[in-house]
């Protein structure tokens, strides 16, 4: 039986501290267990400022880098927008790898799943949406809803449409714990909703995470 590929969509995490650092680690272990991963390391920047190199540790070595700068307009500065040339790149990488499965960690990486999705390859879509950020700037809000702290409200709308987006797409989205996949479910309605959506806590067996995967086009 041939193992599945996996096109992993992840900002350096070998190394890196911190509770969303450790589930990716998880993850990645967890991917590594079900058959061949490869890593597309995303590296965030300030608009305008020089891409700047920085060493990989941990013997994780991505099959590509995609610089990016964070989302504007409509768009929750947390979705990263990508230039032209990341695009081709990740394209290119779509093409040569022969992934069954594109998975996002976050949300973060939204316009590239939209990408992965209408690829020639089409490989199947998921995303480890983990916690969901709109509930967090909304407590944000209410703690203060001043003028001065409108970006919370914002940040709020933006992020609130865009999960509702993630769960119209024929994906699978990953959920944390089950209080936050129902909240976000109750806010999309079923006869819109396509994808496939799952709580996947951080300690899990490493045989789960690529069951049912939804391969529907977009």
């Amino acid at each position: 039986m041939s193992r599945r590929r996996v096109l992993y969509l992840d900002t350096p995490f070998a190394r890196e501290a911190g509770g969303d650092k450790n589930r990716s680690r998880f993850l990645w272990s967890a991917l590594q267990a079900q058959g061949g991963v490869d890593w597309a390391c995303i590296r965030p920047h300030p608009p305008g400022s020089p891409l700047v190199p920085k060493p990989l540790e941990g013997g994780v070595v991505p099959v590509v880098e995609l610089p990016a700068n964070p989302g504007r307009g409509l768009q929750s500065e947390s979705v990263l927008a990508f230039t032209p040339a990341a695009q081709a790149a990740f394209d290119r990488t779509l093409a040569d790898g022969g992934y069954d499965l594109v998975l996002a960690r976050f949300h973060a990486p939204w316009e590239l799943c939209r990408q992965a999705a209408t690829h020639a390859a089409r490989p199947a879509v998921a995303v480890d949406l983990d916690m969901v950020s709109s509930r967090l700037v909304a407590l944000a809000w209410r703690q203060e809803p001043t003028f001065r702290r409108r970006w919370f409200l914002f940040e709020k709308w933006k992020l609130e449409r865009l999960e509702r987006r993630l769960l119209e797409q024929p994906w699978l989205v990953w959920f944390s714990n089950a209080a936050e996949l129902e909240a976000v479910a109750a806010r999309v309605p079923g006869r819109r909703r396509r994808a496939v959506t799952a709580e996947l806590p951080n300690v899990m067996p490493a045989s789960a995470p690529l069951r049912d995967l939804p391969r529907e086009p977009v």
